[in-house]
């Protein structure tokens, strides 16, 4: 899995992990499916954790908090999803098949949390493809050991 050491922005050891968990669209013999993607994901999460270092997922998941590959991340990783997101409505990209999705997120685990979070830009905006991309931008303020 891709990561970076995180130390000299939490004071500390962590591991930010940014994934793309790919679509079903995209699964191949070559290239695996989301599911065996957020696995391997977890397993990392798993493996950082045991070692006492707080990890945190953030990135294009390409699916919502109830997408079965977003769901198996957060369930084997032991992840918590960033406060309220599950229970709003909210749109951070236009997939290319023109599919509104909530797919942008940052989930966490150990003693590290998502405090707030926010998306930038508009979903106006996103819908009118106005945007250098086509995913909002997404701020997040995390604590760590608190």
């Amino acid at each position: 899995c891709a990561r970076g050491r995180a130390s000299s922005l939490f004071g500390g050891d962590a591991y930010k992990q940014h994934p793309h968990l790919l679509h079903d669209f995209y699964a191949s013999s070559v290239v695996p499916g989301p599911d065996v993607e957020a696995r391997k994901l977890a397993e990392c999460v798993r493996r950082v954790r045991a070692a006492g270092t707080p990890a945190i997922v953030c990135g294009d998941l390409n699916g919502d908090h109830d997408d079965p590959a977003v769901s198996l991340l957060l369930r084997r990783g032991g992840m918590r999803p960033m406060p309220n997101a599950a229970d709003e409505a909210w749109a951070s990209h236009v997939a290319h098949n023109g599919r509104v999705m909530a797919c942008d997120m940052a989930l966490t685990s150990g003693d590290c949390a998502v405090e707030s979070w926010r998306l930038g830009g508009t979903e106006a905006e996103l819908l009118a493809r106005r945007s250098l991309s086509d995913h909002r931008p997404l701020h997040i303020t995390v604590s760590v050991g608190g």
